[in-house]
């Protein structure tokens, strides 16, 4: 039996436009 992996919690890989559109809020628009 092939064994997978299925735990994401703290790791799952976002598309990478999605890291785009979020990028101004990472870097000018933070907070609480």
């Amino acid at each position: 039996m092939k064994s997978i992996y299925l735990d994401y919690n703290a790791t799952t890989p976002i598309p990478p436009e999605v890291a785009d559109a979020m990028i101004p809020f990472l870097r000018e628009h933070f907070g609480n």
